[in-house]
């Protein structure tokens, strides 16, 4: 016996199943189990098609397996990708689809995520959209947040649907834009009136009590009115912002805004200016209300009472607050005739820091008052704080 003899070396049993087929099939029915039913591996082809590919998982192992040639049939035998003597444009090409096919399964899994962990927001903004259409406010009303119904009652909200026919009489809602962070969520789409008319809408909603509830509605106009009424287009990311000029409904003071931003209408007392979804002032906001005085029905005797009831619920719904800064202030555009309050804060809410800027301006016959806010996450105050300047400068009042 010669000491140099080597142990035999086993052979490679080739399937003659085609590799190209199952990595095909592994590629495009992979969550049903296809390849594995094509080469006999029937129980765990069932196994496959009942957890949809191993939720995508087992079907990226696979598309591995078969790529390195390293896949077997039912009978143990291998299932060649590539064999001997074969062009090697084949075996890039396999490469070149697998990687593909990694893509493909990544982004479907993705995307089923998205949908099943989003689907409980679009389920809210459905709801109240069909209690809209069938003309039940209160039950529309319902969805929202108490947040949301802590700063806008049940008339004021009502009186804003009335505004918005697109809304009132909707016929249905699309929202393909989904997002969320922590308990935020963000939905946008178009709402579609019984008459035809697309309408593009924006909806904030917040995860609370086990449920998803409406915090804001952004009404996103597809262009913007200029002062003598003619229509802009949204400019480009890369022009220069210009101003537009808003009036409030009752005529009774106006300021500009630059046209990367819109306006929300919440009801005729209130209005929100905001960054356009996907620019950096998006997180951005400046309100605007007016507040009557106890001798027009108000609740307030004057600018110290407002005051102090936004400080208390500052304090009272948020945490770590730190008043910075307060004093007197004027209107910029006639400082004489409307003069009041003004203080800065910082806080956190939802596990945000967040930073206000808030004046309180009164009237020269003591009847309304007028809230003017700016209010940013902490970290970008200083980013949109010569916007709001801007805007405050601009402000005119009748």
């Amino acid at each position: 016996m010669s000491g140099n003899s080597e142990a035999p070396q086993p052979t490679l049993t080739v399937s003659p199943k085609s590799g190209v087929t199952t990595l095909l099939l592994c590629l495009f029915l992979g969550g049903i189990g296809a390849h594995r039913f094509y080469v006999g591996k029937v129980k765990t082809g069932i196994l496959m098609l009942l957890t949809a590919g191993g939720l995508g998982i087992w079907v990226l192992v696979d598309l591995v397996l078969i790529a390195c040639c390293e896949f077997k049939d039912h009978d143990g035998r291998v299932v060649m990708f590539s064999r001997t003597g074969e062009s090697p444009l084949k075996l890039v090409l396999g490469i070149v689809v697998l990687c593909v096919g990694v893509m493909l399964v990544y982004i479907g899994i993705l995307t089923v995520i998205i949908i099943f962990a989003t689907r409980g927001i679009t389920d809210t903004v459905q709801d109240q959209l069909k209690a809209l259409r069938a003309g039940d406010f209160e039950k529309a009303y319902s969805y929202t947040s108490p947040s949301f119904q802590g700063a806008t009652s049940y008339e004021a909200f009502r009186e804003f649907i009335e505004q918005v026919p697109a809304l009132r009489d909707n016929a249905s809602g699309a929202f393909a834009s989904r997002s969320m962070d922590n308990n935020e969520g963000v939905i946008s789409g178009t709402v579609t009136s019984r008459e035809g008319s697309e309408m593009p809408i924006e909806y904030l909603l917040t995860y609370e009590k086990r449920k998803w509830m409406i915090e804001g509605i952004r009404i996103n106009p597809p262009y913007s009115e200029s002062e003598d009424g003619t229509e802009l287009n949204e400019s480009d990311a890369s022009k220069p912002a210009e101003n537009l000029t808003y009036q409030d409904p009752d005529k009774t003071y106006s300021i500009q805004y630059p046209d990367n931003w819109y306006f929300d209408q919440a009801d005729k007392t209130s209005v929100m200016f905001s960054g356009k979804r996907g620019s950096p002032s998006y997180y951005a906001t400046v309100t605007i209300q007016a507040l009557p005085m106890k001798i027009e029905g108000g609740i307030y005797n004057g600018v110290n009472d407002i005051l102090a009831d936004l400080k208390s619920q500052i304090s009272e719904k948020t945490a770590d607050v730190k008043f910075l800064e307060e004093g007197d202030i004027g209107l910029p555009k006639d400082p004489e005739k409307f003069k009041g309050k003004y203080f800065i804060v910082t806080y956190t809410y939802k596990g945000e820091s967040m930073k206000k800027i808030q004046y309180i301006l009164m009237g020269p016959d003591g009847k309304l008052a007028y809230s003017w806010g700016y209010t940013t996450p902490a970290d970008i105050f200083d980013a949109d704080l010569p916007v709001a300047q801007a805007m405050f400068q601009s402000w005119v009042i009748q």
